[in-house]
C-alpha cells in the first residue's frame, strides 16, 4: 500500500507511520470582512476561503469570519 511504510527490524510486516510531510488540514469560512492572508492577495467579504484550523478559529473568535461547512449552517 502505499501509505504504509516498512520500519526496519519489524519482520515483514508493514507499519503505519504518520507522514510528517503531509499538508494540514484545511476548514471552509466565509468571511465577513475583507481578509490579506500571507500572499498578500487580497480575499474580498463574502467570500469562501480554506484555512488551516488554527486560523479558521482565530478569525470565527473574532467575528470576522464563520463556518462555511454543513454544521455551520443555519437550518
Amino acid at each position: 500500500m502505499a501509505d504504509e511504510k516498512t520500519k526496519p527490524d519489524n519482520g515483514d510486516k508493514p507499519v503505519k507511520t504518520e507522514d510528517k510531510t503531509s499538508s494540514p488540514k484545511l476548514f471552509p469560512v466565509r468571511l465577513k470582512v475583507d481578509y490579506w492572508p500571507l500572499d498578500d492577495a487580497r480575499q474580498p467579504a463574502g467570500e469562501v476561503i480554506s484555512l488551516e484550523l488554527e486560523h479558521a478559529k482565530a478569525l470565527i473568535a473574532q467575528s470576522k469570519a464563520e463556518r462555511a461547512d454543513e454544521l455551520g449552517e443555519a437550518p
